[in-house]
């Protein structure tokens, strides 16, 4: 947008030129009863708290093409099996759609529906995307491998360069009531971004290298199972030692497995480059599971999987 008029240029900090971005969302309530939802967006930068949020006021949105609920009065409520669809946008100043071409922008879905107004008991997890805003970027974006989703990658806390990935091994194991299924690895070289290479000082400058491990899980209980805090850890050649996962650079979301469903748990170790090139075998002992009041489930069993190296 250029030589806007200046009733519009305080979203742009009251410079007259700047840009616009349109988002076409849908939301459909398929959970069988009303829900609320707050209807927010960002567009990530540097790291999670580097962002810039979809317009709450809705200045460059008409009435009838908002997000909203067309059988519910209520803010941010939605019927049973209601689906809407509408328009958000994002005002950007010319430095900050500059800043995009620094970093590696994420579209970022945010979570946070529930069933009751007070938002008690909230469905969490937010998804994540690209954000594409040029050809060539969009060029860039599909060429790079598909890296998985832990905070690394979705909170751009890194760039990475892969090293050896492999998909589909669907080993499976049984932890109690709750089937473990290894469905991947990649290891990756990390190169943190210029916003949190303070974080990554302890690793020196050989370099750093991430495993992260995807793992299903059949939650096959009578009872919820939280997975934010599994005791895991990672075995080196045996003997040589141990290191436990970095819970910082795992997914937030989910915290837990409901009773009867089915979720995913991403595992994220690291090491200084010039040690793991000399290690030889990784294998990851899984567990234990924990219950809702924290105390130990399955009689604090484990199970071990043998990871790809190479």
């Amino acid at each position: 947008m250029t030589g806007m008029s200046k009733s519009f240029a305080i979203p742009f900090d009251d410079q007259t030129d700047g840009y616009v971005v349109t988002a076409k969302v849908t939301l459909d309530n398929a959970t069988g009863k009303p829900m609320y939802y707050t209807n927010n967006y960002r567009i990530q930068l540097s790291n999670a708290t580097d962002y810039i949020p979809s317009d709450s006021n809705k200045t460059f949105v008409k009435k009838e093409d908002q997000v909203k609920s067309k059988q519910e009065t209520e803010a941010s409520k939605y019927s049973a099996e209601e689906k809407v669809t509408g328009l958000v946008t994002f005002t950007l100043t010319n430095q900050e759609f500059d800043a995009l071409k620094s970093v590696k922008p994420k579209f970022i879905i945010e979570g946070g529906a529930a069933d009751n107004k007070e938002f008690k008991g909230t469905f969490r997890g937010n998804a994540s995307f690209d954000f594409i805003y040029s050809a060539e970027q969009q060029q860039q974006v599909a060429s790079q491998p598909q890296f998985y989703p832990d905070r690394l990658t979705v909170d751009n806390l890194a760039d990475k360069k892969m090293i050896f990935d492999k998909t589909g091994i669907n080993e499976t194991k049984q932890l109690g009531d709750v089937k473990v299924t290894l469905d991947g690895v990649q290891y990756t070289e990390i190169i943190p971004t210029e916003a949190n290479k303070e974080r990554y000082r302890n690793f020196g400058d050989s370099g750093i290298v991430a495993l992260t491990v995807k793992l299903k899980l059949d939650n096959q209980s009578s009872q919820d199972i939280s997975i934010y805090n599994i005791g895991s850890k990672l075995r080196i050649d045996e003997n040589r030692g141990t290191v436990l996962s970095e819970g910082m650079a795992e997914p937030r979301e989910p915290q837990d497995i409901k009773a009867g469903a089915q979720g995913e748990k991403y595992h994220v170790f690291m090491f200084r480059k010039d040690e793991f090139e000399i290690f030889k075998k990784f294998d990851l002992e899984f567990g234990p599971f924990y219950g809702a009041d924290g105390k130990g489930l399955f009689k604090d069993e484990t199970v071990t999987f043998a990871l790809p190296r190479s």
